[in-house]
């Protein structure tokens, strides 16, 4: 699967592509931006942000907890996962 990006495995969960892969379902498990997002709302809640401007610093400063290596590794957790949504497995 080394030409299929991860946008294209989202599209596969959700509708028909070009290719006819089809499939109803949607999963978080294919979709790496999900995972960066959850884990960056934890960091943000954990400085315990209580005002706008403290808050905006939160989402800030979240940012820079969230490493290469992290997204990576997501990408990686996800890509296991598109063999069974291209085959329209219930993941």
């Amino acid at each position: 699967l080394p030409s299929l990006c991860c946008s294209q495995a989202v599209v596969c969960s959700t509708r028909q592509d070009a290719c006819g892969v089809s499939s109803s379902l949607h999963s978080f498990l294919v979709n790496p931006t999900e995972e960066f997002f959850s884990s960056w709302r934890w960091k943000v809640y954990d400085r315990h942000s209580h005002t706008q401007k403290a808050l905006l610093a939160a989402m800030d400063a979240a940012c820079d907890d969230i490493t290469a290596e992290s997204c990576r590794g997501w990408i990686r957790h996800s890509r296991r996962y598109f063999p069974r949504c291209i085959d329209g497995a219930d993941i």
